[in-house]
């Protein structure tokens, strides 16, 4: 016969009413997280809704008046789908957007400066696939501009034919290749790094320095310094780095 005090008693009473309680309140946190689950990924309402796709939105930019192709993308339809046709070596489809969709969205961001919300209505994509496909196209154009952005004769042997038949310009000019001109591009500059970037116009930018020659081709595209940095510096950088190809006239 095994005696039982009263204390001992209260005791384990007391135990089973603790244990009882973290066991309710272990089930009513489940109970929350799959409250939760459900509403959120299964029995959701979905958030890109609309009937016209970002790609039917894109076909009738391209087929319909030229100028509002332009007005999204900086460029007409025939140079958009000349674009394209030079991508498609190096960027491909994916199982939910088309590559002129993916080559779009990276202009529209490029040329209208719109934000990642605006462009997810548009398209009706979710912000990590903006995000990302964004990135992807940047990174093959920024391949592309090697091949593109360069002289066509690095040696600068003959003159210039816009030189040669201008009187006016031979044969003071004519061991001239081309123009230089500088532009600030405005840039979205986050917390506390805004202060180099901002120009004498009080806008946050970054200061280009592009160079072309007489048939209006980019041979030379220095991007990415600060706003208040001076032309003469971005200039003088560029003609010293050896890494940076910027093209020199003949000596």
């Amino acid at each position: 016969v095994i005696h039982m005090d009263y204390n001992d008693y209260i005791d384990n009473s007391d135990y089973d009413v603790e244990y009882d309680d973290e066991l309710y309140d272990f089930v009513v946190a489940r109970c929350h997280v799959a409250v939760h689950i459900i509403l959120k990924y299964i029995d959701k309402q979905p958030c890109r809704d609309f009937d016209q796709t970002g790609y039917k939105w894109l076909m009738n930019c391209l087929t319909g008046n030229e100028a509002k192709c332009h007005q999204m993308f900086k460029m007409k339809p025939y140079v958009f789908l000349q674009l394209c046709n030079v991508l498609q070596h190096r960027l491909r489809h994916t199982r939910h957007i088309r590559l002129e969709e993916l080559i779009s969205i990276c202009l529209m961001i490029l040329g209208q400066g719109t934000c990642n919300g605006l462009v997810q209505e548009r398209f009706q994509h979710s912000s990590e696939t903006i995000h990302r496909h964004f990135h992807r196209v940047i990174k093959h154009l920024n391949i592309m501009s090697i091949d593109i952005i360069k002289a066509s004769n690095h040696t600068f042997s003959e003159v210039p034919r816009y030189i040669q038949q201008n009187p006016l310009y031979m044969p003071h000019f004519q061991d001239c290749i081309g123009a230089i001109d500088g532009t600030y591009i405005q840039v979205v500059i986050g917390g506390d790094k805004k202060t180099p970037y901002y120009n004498r116009k009080v806008v946050t930018s970054f200061n280009m320095m592009a160079v072309c020659d007489f048939d209006l081709l980019f041979t030379y595209v220095m991007a990415g310094w600060e706003g208040v940095a001076h032309d003469t510096r971005i200039f003088l950088d560029s003609i010293h780095q050896q890494s940076v190809n910027f093209s020199k006239p003949p000596l």
